[in-house]
């Protein structure tokens, strides 16, 4: 086991081959046609979007919550 691990750490990491073996369309299956750029393009407007409806929330919450303060209140003052 030792001259296993002694001529693993003897090869040199991380080297993998710079290309790879062209794709062969024909040889490919149906599910090659998908396509992942892998980059969101609308996280910017999806953020901004997810903020203006998180404090529209917290507002509403926070509304709710005074009117419900103020009721009773004005039922303890009844």
């Amino acid at each position: 086991m030792k001259a296993t691990w002694d001529a693993q750490a003897a090869q040199p990491k991380n080297q993998t081959a710079k290309r790879a073996t062209p794709i062969d369309p024909l040889a490919c299956g149906a599910a090659a046609v998908q396509s992942f750029g892998g980059e969101d393009l609308s996280v910017y407007d999806r953020d901004r979007l997810q903020k203006a409806q998180m404090k529209a929330w917290t507002q509403q919450q926070m509304a709710e919550k005074r009117a419900a303060g103020s009721e009773t209140k004005a039922e303890a003052d009844r």
